[in-house]
């Protein structure tokens, strides 16, 4: 297939969207700020439904060719959870794994990749070791780096002498329905939150984040309490 780019001029324009797109659709794209109609709710349904049904099909299509049991899936389309979950719940795969920088920045991690072994003909090489360290692949900060920082913005704060205090009192906020705003070690390679860099709160708040930031909020919680939360069966890496 080809894009009709006389639609999404994006490429030679400063906009997405040109005259014959919103002519398709009824109308111009809703200016930031405005209340969504019922409009809005209709074509983000529709692209929705009709992603999720391009997602499984292109995955059934590719199990058909290969005989695979194991998927591996890169690109922006794939921080679509919802379209995620089907492929993981009607799919023809044993396993799942999805690149966690699944966007425009995975791509630079695929050109190399490309020339390293298609273009240069490396050998390549796998021992079963985690090379992407979970993604979190970005600077790291110390202790007292951190506090260098707060002190020259006069920032109020509290140290902790150990772990478990920290985490107690994590606990107690979390537990008052309060939002923790979470930093510590490496930070991640991707666009979403891996456990670094993140927003901790009760599941209590998970409605009104997804309300408020339009995305999908994550479970964190024990491998071993994975049955409680979490329908699938995959194991994580």
């Amino acid at each position: 297939f080809r894009l009709d780019m006389s639609y999404l001029p994006y490429c030679h324009k400063t906009v997405m969207t040109g005259a014959k797109f919103e002519k398709l659709f009824g109308g111009p794209p809703r200016k930031s700020g405005t209340p969504l109609t019922q409009r809005e709710m209709d074509i983000a349904a529709s692209i929705q439904a009709v992603a999720e049904e391009v997602m499984l099909r292109a995955a059934r299509n590719v199990h058909r060719q290969t005989g695979m049991k194991n998927l591996v899936l890169a690109g922006g389309v794939f921080l679509n959870c919802v379209g995620n979950g089907r492929i993981l719940r009607e799919g023809p795969f044993d396993n799942i794994w999805i690149q966690p920088a699944a966007g425009d920045a995975g791509g630079a991690l695929g050109a190399a990749l490309f020339v390293w072994y298609q273009l240069l003909d490396n050998e390549r090489k796998v021992d079963g070791r985690d090379k992407q360290r979970a993604s979190l692949l970005g600077p790291a900060y110390s202790d007292e780096q951190i506090r260098r920082f707060l002190d020259s913005v006069n920032a109020k704060y509290h140290t902790f002498e150990n772990d478990e205090q920290l985490f107690d009192k994590v606990a107690e906020l979390i537990n008052q329905e309060k939002v923790i705003g979470w930093f510590q070690g490496r930070m991640e390679f991707g666009p979403r939150a891996l456990g670094n860099r993140m927003h901790k709160g009760s599941t209590a708040l998970e409605k009104r984040v997804n309300e408020r930031c339009y995305c999908c909020a994550a479970q964190q919680y024990e491998q071993t309490h994975k049955k409680q939360y979490n329908q699938y069966r995959q194991e994580p890496p």
